[in-house]
């Protein structure tokens, strides 16, 4: 892993019937400028929402383009809905998050960066997999 290589995060979000708040969920993510060796994606999975949260991120990915994958879960349930978002990823770093939260700008940033920091000097066939914990802003 090489310090200065490109560096890619998907930021995965079941959701279900978020449409008040997703808009501002993924907009907190995605109109924050990262460092231009971070390329920042949302994979949001709608749950089989009965109002518009579908739409909603369909027009979203309109602003976005392929910063933003949305998809309908196949089997219902926020598990099977992450594990669709994870399916045919192809990336570094994952990151949690729902659809009716928000992101502190620069976070995503500063936690992918420690932990790159820490595992770059890893060998190639090393498999580590590393958590950072959640912060609460109040």
């Amino acid at each position: 892993m090489n310090k200065n290589s490109k560096i890619n995060l998907a930021v995965l979000m079941p959701v279900f019937n978020e449409e008040e708040y997703v808009s501002e969920a993924i907009h907190s993510i995605l109109n924050f400028e990262y460092p231009s060796n971070l390329c920042v994606r949302v994979i949001a999975v709608d749950d089989f929402s009965t109002d518009r949260t579908y739409d909603v991120l369909c027009e979203l990915r309109g602003a976005y383009g392929d910063r933003l994958v949305v998809k309908k879960n196949s089997e219902k349930g926020k598990n099977n809905a992450i594990n669709e978002a994870i399916d045919g990823l192809d990336c570094e770093y994952i990151c949690l998050m729902g659809g009716d939260d928000k992101m502190v700008p620069s976070v995503l940033t500063k936690r992918v960066f420690l932990l790159h920091e820490e595992l770059m000097d890893r060998p190639a066939d090393f498999n580590e997999i590393a958590s950072v914990c959640k912060i609460r802003t109040f």
